[in-house]
């Protein structure tokens, strides 16, 4: 049996976050197979944990302020 790795990935892009990268700006989060690909492991040897990465996050919050009626909708 092969390590196993954890890793966090977003619940909305499924984007997952490579704790190795996070020095190298805008590559930290990537998807689950470049993931696999970089440490040299299956998929299915990664535990996911659940989170949001940082552009579904700034998303989410634009919507709820706009739901709220705090921004203007853009034209």
């Amino acid at each position: 049996m092969s390590e196993i790795h954890v890793a966090f990935c977003c619940e909305v892009c499924r984007k997952v976050k490579d704790e190795h990268l996070v020095e190298v700006a805008g590559h930290e989060w990537c998807s689950i197979s470049e993931y696999a690909k970089r440490h040299l492991v299956h998929a299915e040897d990664i535990l996911l944990s659940h989170t949001y990465c940082p552009d579904c996050t700034t998303s989410y919050e634009r919507l709820m302020l706009y739901g709220r009626g705090s921004i203007a909708p853009s034209a």
